[in-house]
């Protein structure tokens, strides 16, 4: 009589005579966590400081709307505080502009300085596993030549 193979307890018992090291895995996993925190970190505090300043400008601009004149039945009075209104706007907007560019500046900067310290590392690990891989075949090398 014939039996069926049970193929999840071969492809277990077939898995587990492999000899693998994960912990090379479960550094990786490490690694790319700590350095994605970083990076939620920095795009989070840029969130955070858009965000202020967003909130500020709708602020003030919707207190100096409130506070806008009225028409009192003098059209050039009315022009002149109205045009005064969009003046300080308009430097209001190149104010907070600039603070934006200056946000956008840090972000920038601190990313790249991320990536490349990141980077440096990665570099340095991969050199001394490539190291390790060279001294360790060097001894299996010269052992099989005998």
């Amino acid at each position: 009589m014939v039996s069926t193979i049970d193929i999840n307890k071969f492809y277990a018992d077939f898995m587990a005579s492999l000899p693998t090291d994960t912990s090379v895995f479960d550094d990786a996993i490490k690694k790319q966590t700590e350095i994605n925190e970083k990076y939620y970190d920095l795009f989070l505090k840029v969130a955070e400081n858009s965000a202020s300043v967003s909130y500020k400008w709708a602020s003030d601009t919707i207190t100096k709307m409130q506070e806008a004149p009225k028409y009192d039945g003098d059209p050039s009075g009315y022009a002149k505080s109205l045009g005064d209104f969009v003046s300080a706007q308009a430097d209001v907007t190149t104010e907070n502009l600039a603070t934006y560019a200056e946000i956008a500046k840090k972000a920038q900067m601190d990313s790249v300085s991320l990536f490349l310290s990141s980077a440096k590392e990665v570099q340095k690990e991969t050199a001394a596993a490539v190291k390790k891989a060279a001294n360790d075949i060097n001894p299996a090398k010269k052992k099989a030549s005998t």
